[in-house]
């Protein structure tokens, strides 16, 4: 809420068979990515989303944003148990 300016945010943690998968959602002022993940619309990684990806891909997962300014962000994770 600090960053994004959102007054909603849904979290979600499931497990499935072999994997905790993790969504969070909001309806906040959302960014452009660039092509390369994580990217501002400067060129430059944002510290937090960059973490947050190398964090999954150590515990072997896999890390997603999706934002468009103006429509809120939405990250997704999958790790493996």
């Amino acid at each position: 809420m600090k960053h994004s300016g959102a007054d909603e945010v849904f979290v979600n943690l499931i497990r499935k068979d072999n994997y905790i998968l993790t969504s969070v959602e909001d309806n906040g002022n959302g960014f452009e990515l660039e092509e390369d993940k994580g990217a501002g619309a400067d060129g430059k990684k944002t510290l937090g989303l960059l973490i947050m990806e190398e964090r999954a891909v150590q515990l072997s997962g896999r890390f997603s944003v999706e934002s468009s300014l103006g429509k809120g962000t939405h990250l997704w994770a999958e790790i493996p148990v």
